[in-house]
């Protein structure tokens, strides 16, 4: 698993560009308030259906125990890109995780590596 952030003055968006999102929480990865503008989940070469989700949350998230605040659905063997015009808001930061179930207790990796692009202000 490897998370590139690129978020310093230079840029007016913020990226996440994540290799390897797994079922284990990544915690505040924007430091604080964003506003998201695109999520991006490449899932082409993975047979499964995947759940991405997200909280909205600084302090640390319980991958079985605390409900997500957004759950994205993305279909077997199929690369999908979220738009979100106005932005969705994330008041305190965005933990995310990617599981094969969308229930609470789902918690079992992605059959693959699947790479997570998230662009923020």
């Amino acid at each position: 698993m490897a998370t590139t952030v690129l978020d310093n003055q230079y840029f007016t968006s913020k990226f996440i560009y994540e290799t390897d999102l797994q079922k284990e929480p990544l915690q505040n990865l924007t430091n604080g308030t964003a506003n998201v503008k695109t999520i991006s989940v490449f899932n082409g070469g993975n047979a499964e259906e995947l759940f991405l989700k997200i909280y909205d949350s600084i302090t640390a998230v319980t991958a079985t125990s605390t409900q997500a605040d957004y759950v994205f659905n993305v279909n077997a063997s199929k690369d999908a890109v979220f738009h979100f015009p106005e932005g969705l808001t994330i008041e305190n930061g965005l933990t995310a995780r990617l599981v094969t179930t969308a229930p609470l207790s789902g918690n079992t990796d992605p059959g693959a590596n699947i790479i997570v692009e998230i662009v923020y202000t």
